[in-house]
């Protein structure tokens, strides 16, 4: 179911699109020298290279925070975890409701005074993605994080802490070198929910 089809996806891409005519790579060069597909790589290199940094970051950074709140924790991560359980197609109609031309942003800017914009034909529909992806995608990595950070023990700390070690070369000397395998795990989920952001972006704006 996964192999099979893959490897004839394969094969099937050195034929002609209709008949069994051998082609070579003439419909890889066709794909390489359209500008839609050169373009569309370009707004995909940008988009993994803001979105993933800002995204384990701020993740890294929220799962921190709750590892020293235990008692809010579990509240914290539903509350992270919620927009992972809303359906694509009503995320869709929320941000279309909120960056229309007419919608709730623009006419919060009326209220101030601010001329609005139709925020998904302009420059600022990029970001509206980046804002989309991060919301969407925080909470998944929030718990990730939360499940290495778990695996670091304690007492490690604790006799850190009698040697003399503060915050900060706890966090460098104990804390980052055993999260490196959950680092690499987290930026590889993170790496592969980037591309799954397809769907939005062509719902929200075609």
């Amino acid at each position: 179911f996964v192999l099979i089809p893959f490897a004839d996806v394969i094969r099937r891409s050195f034929l002609k699109a209709v008949g069994n005519t051998f082609v070579g790579f003439e419909n890889y060069r066709d794909v390489l020298m359209n500008q839609a597909f050169r373009e569309a790589v370009l707004h995909t290199v940008k988009f993994l290279a803001v979105c993933l940094p800002l995204l384990l970051l701020f993740s890294f950074g929220t799962a921190l925070m709750l590892c020293r709140l235990p008692a809010a924790k579990a509240v914290f991560q539903t509350v992270f975890l919620l927009p992972m359980a809303v359906p694509v197609a009503s995320l869709v109609v929320s941000w279309k409701v909120i960056f229309h031309g007419n919608g709730l942003l623009n006419e919060m800017l009326a209220l101030f005074g601010r001329e609005g914009q139709d925020w998904m034909n302009t420059d600022t529909a990029f970001w509206v993605l980046v804002f989309s992806y991060l919301w969407k995608n925080l909470g998944y990595d929030v718990v990730l994080w939360i499940a290495a950070l778990s695996e670091v023990g304690e007492e490690q700390y604790e006799a850190a802490r009698v040697s003399g070690a503060g915050a900060w070369a706890c966090f460098f000397y104990i804390t980052l070198p055993q999260l490196k395998p959950g680092i690499v795990m987290i930026f590889v989920l993170s790496f592969v929910n980037a591309f799954r952001v397809f769907r939005e972006a062509y719902l929200i704006a075609g």
